[in-house]
């Protein structure tokens, strides 16, 4: 009797020790989750505000965003790798939720692939590599989107070709713009993709603006630019050439 006492006696021991030593650990997480990189994110917008006004369309897929001030104050980043930061940061969230069937990420791996994104963006290790031709043909696909023949007939425009060629989109993130050229064909054609992902509430100068936006002519620095749609965005650059397309 005073045995069996004993070992149940060692057994509950056991369980509240297996049971510290584990919110101890959960404990050791919120820690190490509180002094990450979350203050660098900026609040995730709610699928109803996931809006992009120029091109008049929602965004399906959900972006995450990035506050250019703290991090150009932290890590004294310029415009062009918060861009990048931001850009290679959401397309690897998108990988990692595929690969692991997982809607919402923790902020503990989010934290961890920030930080692994921002090694490369120092080391100058980009996913989208500006294209090394002098003229570059920027086409807005946006408003065609739901008429994918016309799309198609757009980017196989002789004005188009005679610059590298980019598909420009507020609507649709970077592998939606894959899977798009694969469905039309286009995909060999090896076309460049300025997608959602890339856009900012902040401007070159990281002051915050009243929607997102980004600064072509800084990405596409000493490039002669084209850009093609069927109206001039009002935060176009007055230095990028403009064809409007009927």
């Amino acid at each position: 009797m005073k045995l069996s006492l004993l070992l149940l006696f060692l057994f509950l021991l056991s369980s509240c020790s297996s049971t510290e030593t584990e919110k101890t650990r959960l404990n050791m997480e919120e820690v190490y989750i509180s002094n990450g990189v979350e203050q660098f994110f900026l609040p995730a917008l709610p699928a109803w505000v996931n809006f992009s006004q120029e091109s008049a369309c929602y965004r399906e897929q959900s972006i995450r965003y990035l506050n250019y001030e703290k991090l150009k104050k932290s890590y004294n980043l310029n415009y062009i790798k918060m861009l990048h930061l931001q850009h290679m940061f959401n397309r690897k969230l998108f990988a990692y939720r595929t690969s692991t069937g997982q809607d919402r990420l923790s902020l503990k791996d989010e934290s961890f692939i920030f930080n692994n994104v921002y090694q490369q963006v120092v080391g100058n290790s980009f996913d989208f590599v500006v294209p090394n031709y002098k003229k570059v043909s920027i086409i807005w696909v946006d408003h065609f989107l739901k008429n994918p023949k016309k799309l198609k007939r757009i980017l196989n425009r002789k004005d188009v070709g005679q610059g590298y060629p980019v598909i420009f989109s507020s609507c649709l993130t970077s592998y939606e713009l894959e899977k798009l050229t694969q469905e039309l064909g286009l995909d060999d054609l090896g076309v460049k993709f300025v997608s959602a992902e890339m856009e900012s509430v902040f401007n070159f100068e990281t002051l915050k603006q009243s929607q997102f936006t980004i600064e072509l002519e800084k990405l596409f620095e000493g490039k002669e630019l084209m850009f093609f749609g069927i109206e001039k965005p009002r935060t176009l650059s007055s230095n990028i050439n403009f064809v409007k397309i009927k």
